[in-house]
């Protein structure tokens, strides 16, 4: 899917981007153990037919940032990786302006599975939609 040489850094994190992070174009703000912060910038190719974000733009934030913040140490490395099992999202409101922020914090971690709850702001603060996931650790190679 990627090549070895393709390997683009977020500047918050330092953490290698994947191709669907590039595509999507979000980005980490703050990441440490058991806790992580990702945004996006609004953009039209986001709107849905009423003309409001798309929903599946918040479940992106929610799924990734979970994941993200189980997974990463209090340098903001990951040095574990995660697959989600399930997760699920309440819309609260249409987001207004942006960037979009989603704020990520494990609540219950395991030796191998861990829960995460997400938050998710509009650029004025406003709470948009809230999620919670649940992730499993991969074994190491």
């Amino acid at each position: 899917m990627s090549s070895p040489e393709d390997r683009s850094v977020d500047s918050a994190s330092n953490a290698v981007l994947t191709p669907f992070q590039k595509y999507f174009g979000y980005r980490v703000v703050e990441a440490r153990e058991g806790f992580a912060i990702m945004e996006v910038d609004l953009r039209e190719e986001f709107g849905n037919r009423t003309g409001r974000v798309h929903g599946g733009v918040m479940m992106v934030l929610i799924d990734s940032v979970g994941g993200y913040c189980g997974c990463a140490d209090d340098n903001g490395d990951l040095p574990r990786r995660c697959v989600t099992l399930g997760a699920s999202t309440n819309f609260l409101s249409a987001p207004e302006s942006g960037p979009i922020r989603a704020h990520g914090t494990v609540i219950k971690r395991g030796r191998t599975v861990f829960f995460a709850r997400v938050d998710v702001y509009d650029g004025d603060g406003t709470l948009v939609a809230t999620g919670e996931g649940t992730y499993k650790y991969l074994r190491s190679n």
